[in-house]
């Protein structure tokens, strides 16, 4: 009966150990499950960035071919609508 009790007891230690082998195991995914989670929103927002980047730098472009345009043609004199701006503003 001893014998029955050792063996029982030595099965139950190891299982416990397992256990916690496999409660670490757990642990360590879930926490690199979160830190790959967080580089993709990282790398979601950059490619997001990127994109209105250059949505921004093609309406800037856009702009300043309407404002060229504009003052080369108030320059001339060929503008239908007076100007009446302060001088201070333009």
């Amino acid at each position: 009966m001893c014998s029955m009790n050792a063996k029982h007891k030595e099965s139950e230690d190891k299982l416990m150990k397992e256990k916690g082998i496999l409660k670490r195991a757990i642990i360590i995914q879930h926490q690199r499950h979160h830190k790959e989670e967080d580089e993709l929103k990282k790398m979601k927002k950059l490619v997001l960035g990127m994109g209105y980047e250059e949505q921004l730098k093609a309406l800037e472009g856009k702009n300043n071919g309407v404002d060229s345009s504009s003052e080369t043609s108030c320059s001339t004199g060929n503008s239908s609508t007076p100007r009446r701006f302060p001088p201070d503003v333009f």
